[in-house]
């Protein structure tokens, strides 16, 4: 997988310093030049459950670490992630996908009076998506740029 942060920490009392790279788009990492001993490897990358494992290195000697991420219990994605209503639009949509091992539930807010949610709360099954409308209410505002913030928090069912 691509993108996985990965964070090297030495066990022992090695001189190493605490190192994070990232795997190429092949899912590979490389790390060079460490002393013999015993590394604790952290895998993360949003979407996934963290993952650790221990690798002992001995000198002059490669090592493949290979380790399996699993999806978190509960992800939510929106899409798009910024809306734009332009000078005349007053309605958009953002799609929730629930992209976790569960059904979630989940409740959308606004900052902004002028700016209201219809299906802002209900619940997602597992692989499922819903769609949540955005309706912009122009009366009462100057011409001009405004920005207001959509929250989607998530709930377990």
């Amino acid at each position: 997988m691509p993108n996985v942060a990965v964070d090297i920490v030495a066990k022992d009392n090695s001189t190493y310093i605490k190192q994070t790279l990232t795997t190429g788009n092949d899912g590979k990492f490389t790390v060079t030049d460490v002393e013999a001993g015993v590394y604790s490897l952290t895998f993360s990358v949003s979407g996934y459950a963290q993952t650790t494992k221990d690798v002992s290195v001995a000198a002059g000697r490669t090592v493949t670490a290979n380790t399996t991420l699993s999806p978190d219990k509960n992800v939510l994605s929106a899409s798009p992630q910024t809306v734009d209503f332009g000078e005349v639009e007053t309605n958009k949509s953002i799609i929730i996908q629930n992209n976790g091992l569960d059904a979630v539930s989940y409740e959308a807010t606004t900052d902004k009076q002028w700016l209201t949610l219809s299906n802002a709360q209900g619940s997602v099954a597992k692989g499922a998506s819903k769609i949540i409308q955005v309706a912009a209410n122009r009366a009462g505002l100057n011409p001009g740029g405004y920005t207001a913030n959509v929250v989607i928090i998530l709930h377990a069912v």
